[in-house]
């Protein structure tokens, strides 16, 4: 089953191991779900994969970084060259930031509809420590994207998600922030006009305790947000923000679902399969990966074993089959120079059996072009070749073969150490569909000799 893997590093180091805490879950692709989500130590997930989700093959890992340390901009940069875009960035965001430019690293973002060029600022020192330990945890990240830009995105709303002792602000598409929540009402009076008429989504992740501040910063909404002027369809009374759903205008402020962490909230963005968020991740310039973006969460082990295997199987049976193939073909040569030994004793050398023995051949009458004697010569020819691996201790012997083309009969001179072996030869050369006359036999020391007539049914 696939799956992809999302890790929400926490800003808190394990005291006995020193690396990072982590929120992690898995997606399930198909039922688009978020699930088993585990706080652990960063260093604990790789075991815990290969140990209990072994099987399942993680088609992406995404990486979510604290968002209080990633500052999300926009800047007005007409070109579209790469180079000058590179270049006048330091000079549109050196005056809002507090430390030094060089200290920065700004990746870019999408180009958004009125124009203007979103940008992430992180200082290279948090960049080198989370990939430091990612490293060490035996983590590759396919994407690294700021955790406030993961909120839900509700367009007429700003989206917030209460936390127990900080909240998570998206204001725009790609625009955020992180503060804890005693800073709410400086959050409030920093915002501009626009966006506190677009009023509030809220949510609330965590415990009973992030309820309970979710009322809190409700309640300081409902005294502070600007009074909003009423529709052609209502009374000349104006509306609170405490004036909620009501049936005939949009409320300021809605209260939508509490989640058990803010993982879960963050997930609910992935799901939607908003690309471009994902595309908007930290890993470019000096920090884009060196080769492909390989999930570690995959424990690709058990698969480069069995393919191994299966690589070490196949090089192996091409090596025992080459060898019985070369056997083989020696055991046929072998036997061609027996058999070629046996028809033709006068030959004192073979060169190439082929060859020579065409040549007898064309010498005793038969041509390989001539298609009858070459269909009377190879079932005789199997026949005789049979009868000598069922006597081998008396085995028949070919002092001559002619065609006689006229005619259409194969001759054969046959040697035999007794004539009942003529007439068994006979029969196999019949049994091949052959017809078969027996010469006059003549005795010839220990043999007998006689000339074979062989006609084609």
């Amino acid at each position: 089953m696939a799956h992809q893997l999302v890790i929400r590093l926490l800003d808190k180091l394990d005291p006995e191991t020193g690396t990072l805490w982590a929120e992690w879950g898995l997606i399930h692709v198909e039922l688009k779900r978020l699930l088993d989500v585990s706080v652990t130590p960063l260093s604990a997930i790789k075991p815990m994969l290969d140990s209990k989700y072994a099987s399942l093959l993680i088609l992406k890992t995404i990486v979510l970084v604290p968002g209080q340390h990633v500052v999300l901009a926009q800047v007005n940069i007409p070109s579209k060259q790469s180079r000058q875009i590179q270049l006048a960035l330091p000079f549109m965001l050196e005056e809002g930031l507090a430390n030094e430019m060089n200290d920065n690293f700004l990746a870019l973002g999408p180009r958004l509809a009125n124009g203007n060029l979103s940008v992430a600022v992180v200082t290279h020192k948090h960049m080198t420590h989370w990939l430091t330990q990612l490293t060490d945890a035996r983590i590759k990240a396919d994407c690294l994207v700021p955790e406030t830009l993961l909120l839900p995105r509700d367009e007429q709303r700003n989206c917030l998600l209460v936390g127990a002792d900080r909240s998570w602000l998206r204001y725009a598409d790609y625009q955020g922030l992180v503060f804890a929540n005693t800073q709410w009402p400086t959050v409030i009076d920093g915002l501009d006009e626009e966006a506190k008429h677009r009023g509030f989504m809220l949510m609330s992740a965590g415990d009973e305790s992030a309820k309970s501040e979710l009322e809190h910063i409700k309640n300081v909404l409902d005294r502070t947000m600007p009074v909003v002027e009423p529709s052609n369809t209502l009374d000349e009374n104006t509306l609170s923000a405490s004036a909620l759903l009501s049936d005939k205008g949009a409320s300021i402020v809605k209260i939508e679902a509490h989640w058990l962490t803010p993982l879960h909230a963050f997930a609910e963005e992935i799901l939607t399969g908003n690309k471009a968020l994902l595309n908007f991740s930290l890993l470019q310039g000096p920090y884009k990966p060196k080769g492909p973006a390989l999930s570690l969460g995959f424990n690709w082990k058990p698969l480069a074993a069995v393919a191994a295997l299966w690589f070490v199987c196949l090089i192996t049976l091409q090596l025992l089959s080459a060898h019985r193939l070369s056997e083989e073909a020696a055991n046929y040569t072998k036997e061609a120079e027996t058999l070629y030994r046996q028809y033709f004793p006068e030959d004192k050398r073979i060169v190439d059996i082929k060859s020579q023995t065409l040549a007898h051949l064309k010498r005793g009458g038969v041509s390989g072009s001539e298609r009858s004697a070459l269909e009377l010569l190879h079932p005789a020819g199997k026949s005789v070749y049979q009868f000598n691996q069922q006597n081998k201790t008396q085995p028949l012997q070919i002092s001559r073969l002619s065609f006689e083309q006229r005619q259409g009969d194969l001759l054969l001179d046959v040697r035999a150490k007794q004539f009942n072996q003529l007439d068994q030869l006979k029969v196999m050369l019949e049994k091949e569909g052959l017809k078969v006359e027996i010469g006059s036999a003549v005795a010839q020391g220990d043999g007998v000799e006689s000339r074979l007539k062989i006609k084609g049914s």
